[in-house]
């Protein structure tokens, strides 16, 4: 089991940098097709009240579907062999 907690530890890590990454190049694509200064960008969505609480909320709801959706799935599959 801590063998999967540092696992997870780093996938999580990686996630974090992939969406730093994301953003940084949407920042830098807007701004090269003049949409916009980064700056006003960034304020932009500083502005927007409660954004990343949203955000998070719908991504921890979204997670435990999926963990539910996975249980169900490893439990048919488990029966299906068990049947085979």
């Amino acid at each position: 089991m801590q063998d999967w907690r540092t696992k997870l530890s780093r996938m999580e890590k990686v996630i974090h940098t992939m969406g730093k990454v994301l953003a940084w190049t949407q920042l830098r694509i807007a701004e090269q097709q003049s949409a916009a200064e980064t700056a006003e960008l960034i304020d932009y969505g500083a502005g927007l009240p409660g954004y990343a609480a949203v955000l998070f909320d719908q991504a921890e709801t979204y997670a435990e579907q999926v963990e539910q959706d996975w249980r169900v799935f490893t439990e048919a599959a488990s029966t299906k062999l068990q049947r085979d």
